[in-house]
């Protein structure tokens, strides 16, 4: 019996609920759109849900990058997660994504459970999709002006018939010299993970008859030069790895049972060889659905190649940025005799807006691992916080389409500049560009503050040793003449650092040497002073401090923004917060960067920092030249961009991640001052949990005054932004 169709009628219709398409349904929803959102499994989410739970990442890249962190959707959602779920309960998780969907009702409207089953279309557009909902028996046709695939797969692209790509492309293709020689129909595989408990008691473990021998497994790991370790757990498999050589939708079932039979076979393995200590151990959670890499790739009106990433091209119509290594996997996965994974640090990139629409389907969006890029480049923009940047860019742009009667491929460099400028508003970060939104108020306000913080650290909290190289990552200082730090060593030896700057915008992987100073240690901990010139420097600076034994650093409780201390290396994740100041002193923390139109720092720090909170009253006031009417207020703090925060093994690096950013303002009042001079308290915030504060009251006033009365733990209030619209 045919079952009748509901009809669904929306602007936009997002069809897939993982980070990609959570983010673009909450953005055009958020933007004015009417939007679908269709998620054929019962959880939002991806591969970061409960039902897969691999961890997110981002352009952090473990390290590699600094201050790189994702804002918009995704760092409201890793906040709020934290607040929540400082455990990384990765069901609290999938709770949370229906919570963010849930709260944009009035513009948006989720669909579980429903698999798009047909695409009607025409041959250069988008006229429908077709799905069933299980559970309820019911079948949608979605209409809309324009739709979003952001399945992974490109399912409901390609049966639309949208251009796309598969596979690794030769060498000759883009002229990238990581591509094999010739074209490859290989991707990336797919992982099933599972997570171990103490049951604190003898558990034993019998497996299915379909998990691989012990002996197999052994000889397996052996092959793969894998020492398991029983502290490991879930993400930490990720190397488990199939289907490469496959064709990793229509064999998904096959790689599913290979998987299987692997998982359970090295757990049997683990528990039952006598080799490690797991009586206790338990099997908490086994994955049933394999979580996929890679797939079909569209082809846009532009294409991002590896070239495109390393050279750090800049893009008129950039919409977000990436930063995770270019990330290539062996087909052969887990069987493969070499290295489970090959990465190449390609700093901080722009992805452009033509990579998320289709080049001959004109009412066709996509966003996630499905975006217009070559195998490589993909590799590196397939990570979820990229796939979730990619989603609110394409959300914002169709919402900005819908408006205007076009489609994005008609866009005109005008309206690509007002995406640009709606992104920004809504926090997400376009490296290299400032906020230029002739709507806010706030940048021809005049801007006074209780005072702001000196651009030194000076309080020596503790002391790290030199038993390696150390290094500080600092602004671009235009104007150096003396660095001091606080050290200790030996008198009859001399402190040394080398200085060097990086070659471009927020990439330290290629340096330039600036000049190696010495100077002598004082008495026990004491500053040190290296007298060190630099004279119009346009990128950050290194500093250098080689290893010494016996020699010692001064470290502070209190991080300054801007400055980040790391050990071994200018990247990785062993990260301290150094002791210094320099001369000539900049006003780095002035209180008019609030309104210089950079929101995070990027060459310098871009954020006003208080006066010491204990000290006296800390606030800052926007003030107007006349009577303003104002409807609208935000403010944006600071999250750490330094954190490569985990929503599933929050603190995995052992930095304290697992607890709210210290330097994120907690409780705060905003006031207007009336006409008589007085001031009216117009909101007040005891628990702020996000990056970002919107206010929208109707108001007139000639001053917008906020106070600050505590963080969760700086001794500081930090603001890198101010708007006020009318």
């Amino acid at each position: 019996m045919e079952r009748d169709s509901l009809i669904i009628n929306k602007d936009v219709t997002v069809i897939g609920g993982g980070p990609a398409g959570v983010c673009a349904a909450v953005s055009a929803a958020r933007e004015g759109a009417n939007v679908a959102l269709i998620q054929n499994r019962s959880v939002l989410g991806g591969n970061s849900s409960s039902e897969m739970r691999v961890w997110a990442v981002g352009a952090t890249a473990m390290g590699n990058n600094r201050f790189a962190a994702e804002t918009g959707i995704i760092c409201e959602l890793d906040l709020e997660n934290l607040y929540r779920n400082p455990e990384g309960n990765p069901y609290i998780w999938d709770a949370l994504l229906l919570d963010v969907v849930a709260r944009e009702q009035n513009n948006l409207e989720l669909f579980l459970n429903t698999e798009i089953c047909e695409v009607d279309s025409s041959i250069n557009e988008i006229i429908s999709v077709i799905g069933y909902q299980s559970g309820t028996e019911k079948k949608f046709t979605f209409k809309s002006n324009l739709f979003i695939d952001c399945t992974g797969d490109g399912s409901v692209g390609y049966w639309a018939g949208a251009s796309y790509m598969k596979g690794r492309e030769g060498r000759n293709v883009f002229g990238e010299d990581m591509a094999p020689l010739e074209s490859e129909p290989y991707v990336l595989g797919s992982t099933l993970l599972f997570y171990i408990k103490d049951a604190q008691k003898p558990v034993k473990f019998v497996p299915p008859d379909f998990a691989y021998s012990q002996q197999h497994i052994k000889k397996l790991l052996a092959q793969k030069k894998k020492n398991i370790n029983i502290k490991s757990n879930g993400c930490s498999f990720w190397w488990i790895e199939y289907g490469g050589t496959l064709d990793t939708i229509k064999d998904n079932e096959i790689i599913r049972k290979e998987l299987q039979r692997l998982v359970y076979g090295i757990w049997n393995y683990i528990k039952n060889s006598g080799e490690f200590c797991a009586d206790t151990l338990t099997l908490e959670w086994v994955g049933s659905i394999p979580a996929k890499r890679e797939s079909r790739r569209f082809i846009g009106d532009f294409i991002l190649t590896q070239n495109h990433i390393l050279q750090h091209e800049q893009f008129e119509d950039a919409v977000c940025h990436g930063g995770w290594p270019i990330d290539v996997h062996p087909e052969e996965g887990i069987y493969s005799e070499t290295n489970s994974c090959e990465q190449r640090s390609v700093g901080i990139y722009q992805i452009p807006l033509r990579c998320l629409y289709s080049k001959n389907i004109e009412n066709l969006l996509f966003a996630g691992r499905n975006i217009s890029a070559s195998h490589l480049a993909f590799a590196s923009a397939r990570v979820m916080k990229s796939c979730a940047l990619t989603g609110q860019a394409a959300g914002t742009a169709a919402a900005i389409a819908v408006r205007s009667g076009k489609r994005p491929s008609d866009f005109s460099s005008l309206e690509i500049k007002k995406v640009q400028q709606h992104l920004m508003k809504a926090d997400v970060w376009l490296c290299g560009k400032e906020n230029l939104d002739s709507d806010d108020l706030a940048k021809e306000a005049s801007v006074t503050a209780s005072g702001f913080r000196r651009f030194s650290s000076e309080s020596v909290d503790g002391k790290i040793p030199l038993d390696e190289d150390l290094y500080i990552l600092m602004p671009a200082l235009h104007n150096l003449s003396s660095l001091q730090l606080a050290m200790d060593g030996s008198p009859d030896k001399a402190a040394e650092i080398e200085v060097y700057t990086a070659n471009a915008l927020q990439n330290y992987s290629e340096l330039r040497k600036i000049g190696n100073f010495k100077a002598k240690y004082k008495n026990n901990m004491d500053w040190v002073n290296f007298p060190c010139v630099i004279y119009n420097n346009a990128n950050n600076v290194i500093i250098k401090i080689p290893a010494q034994k016996g020699a010692h650093l001064g470290i502070s409780n209190e991080s300054c923004c801007g400055v980040i201390g790391s050990c071994g290396s200018i990247k990785g994740m062993k990260l301290f917060n150094p002791c210094f100041s320099i001369i000539p002193e900049p006003p780095y923390f002035s209180p008019q960067n609030v309104i210089n139109g950079i929101p995070r720092p990027e060459k310098q720090p871009n954020i006003w920092i208080s006066n010491q909170m204990d000290e006296k009253e800390t606030w800052i006031e926007l003030n107007f030249k006349k009577l303003t009417a104002i409807n609208e207020i935000q403010i944006l703090f600071n999250p750490d961009f330094n954190r490569d925060y985990n929503h599933l093994r929050p603190d995995f690096y052992k930095n304290g991640w697992d607890k709210m950013p210290t330097e994120l303002v907690k409780s705060f009042s905003l006031k207007i001052r009336q006409c008589d001079g007085s001031l009216m308290e117009i909101a007040k915030v005891e628990n702020q949990i996000t990056r970002q504060f919107k206010l929208k009251k109707e108001l007139k006033t000639d001053s917008i005054k906020a106070e600050f009365y505590e963080t969760y733990g700086s001794s500081y209030a930090q603001v890198f932004e101010i708007r006020a619209y009318g």
